[in-house]
């Protein structure tokens, strides 16, 4: 009964809006990587624009988070940062395909360091003393332990793929025989990896690497998460007249190493999957949003990310009001992008060609501002996940299948969507 009830005042807490500017002499990644490994994590962001750590939190359960309803009312004045205080949580894939998994995971987040890497400025946003805060981090604690550590100039980080090549290069060339035979248009296939490496060498890989839309995740069963991922999933954001809500879907990849890009904005084939996508996510948007509002508002963009280019596209609209983050989450979980289209029938075929469950592999991380009715999702690609059964760091890379595909190519864009983790092909 008093755990019900802790969850209840948690859920109905007014979070605080405020922010501090402070003195904090440390980088995001030294203040990662020092944090205790026996405490859960909440960090959002990457090596652009804004980042978060959470130092007051509380993990909640994700099916009552999920029933908070999404008003322009609740607006508050906006803060000059993205997020103060609010939610922040993982999304399984599984949670939302054909094989229901009941595994997304939320935290109730208090306050934090927010970094506005724009200004190189830092602050303490939220509170950090919260009654409600199961796990607080002390800043001088953390800084004493920041200051003791020594950083270790490592790059260990291995790669072992638990199939051959071959495996899926005929799980390619299957995927194109059922293209053509009309079962669906496009698909995504992923290969596993086992990781070789410590939290320690993945966080200074991260401080290199990380897209726009990095996290480093570790919930109270052990289970953790630290995405590259360069991709958001969809946003929204409140204003006086609307909820307006974007998403930003990115196909075809080229390695940036000897390449300019224009190739692949160039691509009849990479484009038409691009597209395909992008008419699927109208179809999503259209279970949520008013009547004539989706549109597509940018169309094939070529993107350069520090080991890839990409093509990305917006989609756009105006989202019903006092619809519920679990209606949002129906209707465009998982994510068009890894999946393929049309999107229930090539989740059937996904799950018989990897065998496997895919957890937070192509699921989604996000963060939810109440205040400012701000909510923001990445797609976890490019993302390192240890179970908190198997307690083994896992790797997943794949690509989008076409008809017009050529599997070697196929597979080697898995080599180049791995240069993230470590350089050499595997």
């Amino acid at each position: 009964m008093g755990i019900c009830n802790s969850f209840a005042k948690v859920l109905d807490v007014t979070f605080s809006h405020k922010v501090q500017e402070i003195s904090w002499h440390y980088s995001i990644w030294d203040t990662l990587a020092a944090w205790p490994e026996s405490i859960p994590l909440c960090f959002i962001g990457g090596n652009v624009g804004f980042a978060f750590l959470g130092t007051c939190f509380t993990e909640i359960p994700f099916s009552t988070f999920s029933q908070k309803k999404v008003s322009r009312h609740q607006r508050m004045p906006n803060s000059p940062l993205p997020f103060v205080s609010g939610y922040i949580g993982a999304i399984s894939y599984d949670d939302y395909s054909c094989h229901m998994g009941k595994s997304s995971r939320v935290f109730s987040v208090f306050g934090g360091l927010a970094f506005d890497l724009r200004f190189n400025k830092v602050y303490i946003s939220g509170s950090l003393k919260h009654p409600l805060g199961q796990h607080k981090i002390d800043l001088q604690f953390l800084a004493d332990r920041i200051t003791v550590q020594k950083r270790k100039n490592s790059n260990s980080c291995q790669l072992f793929p638990y199939k051959e090549e071959s495996h899926y290069i005929n799980s390619v060339e299957a995927a194109i025989d059922e293209i053509v035979a009309g079962r669906y248009y496009q698909i995504n296939i992923l290969r596993y990896f086992h990781l070789k490496a410590t939290f320690q060498d993945l966080i200074q890989r991260l401080a290199r690497y990380s897209g726009p839309f990095g996290a480093v995740l570790r919930f109270e069963n052990g289970t953790e998460i630290i995405s590259f991922s360069p991709e958001r999933f969809f946003t929204f954001k409140a204003t006086e007249q609307s909820i307006f809500i974007q998403s930003q879907p990115i196909k075809g990849t080229r390695s940036t190493q000897g390449h300019s890009g224009e190739e692949l904005i160039n691509s009849p084939k990479d484009l038409s999957e691009l597209r395909m996508i992008i008419d699927l996510l109208r179809h999503d948007l259209l279970n949520i949003c008013y009547s004539g509002s989706v549109k597509v508002s940018q169309d094939a963009t070529l993107v350069k990310h520090p080991t890839v280019h990409h093509l990305e596209a917006i989609i756009a609209g105006t989202i019903r009001e006092n619809i519920t983050i679990a209606a949002i989450l129906q209707a465009m979980c998982p994510g068009g992008s890894i999946t393929g289209a049309p999107k229930l029938e090539v989740m059937k075929a996904i799950k018989s060609y990897e065998i496997r469950n895919r957890g937070y592999f192509m699921g989604s991380c996000f963060y939810f501002d109440p205040n400012s009715c701000r909510f923001d999702s990445s797609i976890l690609i490019r993302t390192v996940v240890k179970d908190n059964r198997s307690a083994v760091y896992e790797y997943a890379a794949g690509s989008g299948i076409v008809k017009d595909s050529i599997p070697h190519e196929e597979f080697r864009e898995t080599i180049t969507k791995c240069q993230v983790i470590q350089q050499q092909n595997q």
